[in-house]
């Protein structure tokens, strides 16, 4: 339950960039590229303004994550102010009620805020919670419950996954690349392909997955390269998904593909660039594959 991941898909779902959140909130867009990707955490003071700009709930904001699948709980958020707790009981209470808590002791005492801080800390255990810093810097704390074993399925990134077979030029894993919209995704996977010419990768499924969710981009150095283009997923020889088509002008695709008894996993991109010699590319960030426990 990433606050990061869920602003990053509101703004995408929005249709705007990083500096033009940036600029309506009056931070740097340093500052966004560092909630997305988990490196940093919103002032809890810029929580409502986020939650407004969306049009989204606090609860929402913290509790739609990517990760989430439809078979867990949302949870819902308490924020709880330190000078009106009265005993653990109502931070017992909301946790196993599937609720997440947060607590910012940054106009406390220090010595009170350490004393409490533990004594919290104690009473999240019993209950079976899990309490995090929400940055290093920061003096507020988020307590989430902990999300069952029994839960139905584990995440796999696709650069981890085990690749059956390979055609064509294929995937290449990148730290960070910039995209054609100007922001900076992190850990994305490239899929390469020589200009009208299929790349492909299969991976065997034997019907143990899910589902496989993320989202598709045009790097910056190929936005004024790239022109007809587009990927396709195939499960055992059938068609699942398409982009339709992929131009320079593209903005993020997000897809989200059922895998449910399907044994072999087939992405296809067929790219098409100005130059009949050019290697061109397109991106997945945060694609998950989810795989049945």
């Amino acid at each position: 339950m990433k606050i990061g991941e869920n602003i990053k898909e509101l703004r995408k779902t929005h249709g705007i960039t990083q500096e033009q959140l940036a600029e309506n909130l009056g931070i740097s867009f340093q500052a966004v590229s560092k909630w997305e990707n988990n490196i940093a955490f919103p002032d809890i003071t810029l929580i409502p303004t986020l939650a407004e700009f969306f049009g989204v709930t606090i609860d929402y904001l913290f509790a739609c994550s990517n990760n989430i699948s439809k078979d867990e709980p949302v949870y819902e958020v308490k924020v709880i102010q330190p000078e009106t707790f009265s005993d653990g009981k109502e931070i017992a209470d909301l946790l196993r009620a599937g609720k997440s808590v947060i607590i910012n002791f940054e106009e406390m005492d220090k010595r009170v805020a350490e004393n409490l801080l533990n004594f919290i800390m104690g009473v999240t255990y019993m209950a079976g919670g899990d309490l995090n810093r929400v940055s290093e810097s920061s003096e507020t704390f988020i307590i989430t419950p902990v999300i069952s074993a029994t839960s139905s399925t584990e995440e796999i990134k696709l650069s981890d996954m085990p690749v059956e077979s390979t055609s064509g030029v294929s995937f290449s894993y990148l730290k960070d690349c910039r995209t054609n919209t100007g922001d900076f995704v992190f850990d994305c996977v490239l899929m390469k392909s020589c200009n009208n010419k299929q790349s492909i990768q299969d991976y065997n499924l034997n019907g143990q997955y899910k589902s496989i969710k993320g989202t598709i981009f045009v790097p910056y150095i190929y936005s004024s390269k790239i022109i007809d283009s587009g990927i396709q997923i195939y499960g055992d020889g059938k068609l699942l998904y398409s982009t339709g088509q992929i131009t320079g002008e593209t903005g993020y695709i997000n897809f989200d593909v059922d895998l449910t008894g399907i044994k072999i996993l087939k992405i296809v991109f067929i790219g098409t660039a100005g130059n009949s010699y050019m290697d061109i590319e397109v991106g997945f960030s945060d694609t998950i594959i989810y795989k049945y426990k």
